[in-house]
């Protein structure tokens, strides 16, 4: 992830064929992987069609890893994130 993070701050993002570039060589180099890039664009996809906002699905993800971490059974986390991202 570092590699990664760092090949994005060095480097060039100012047009389309720059990017791609970029995440070809972080493919190549294995600071990316295909399974990696695929799940996000998923992720995405499922964020837009449904009408959340980062902020809170970030909520939920804190809210769901504080219940866990609490020893909070996981059907009992699954059912509260879906009371609970009604209200954020």
């Amino acid at each position: 992830m570092k590699e990664l993070m760092k090949m994005i701050e060095e480097g060039d993002l100012s047009d389309p064929d720059a990017v791609m570039s970029l995440l070809k060589e972080a493919l190549d180099s294995g600071a990316l992987s295909q399974d990696v890039l695929v799940n996000s664009a998923v992720l995405q996809k499922a964020l837009s069609a449904s009408g959340c906002t980062p902020a809170s699905v970030a909520k939920m993800i804190a809210l769901q890893k504080t219940l866990a971490e609490s020893g909070m059974p996981k059907h009992e986390v699954s059912f509260s994130n879906k009371i609970d991202s009604q209200h954020l």
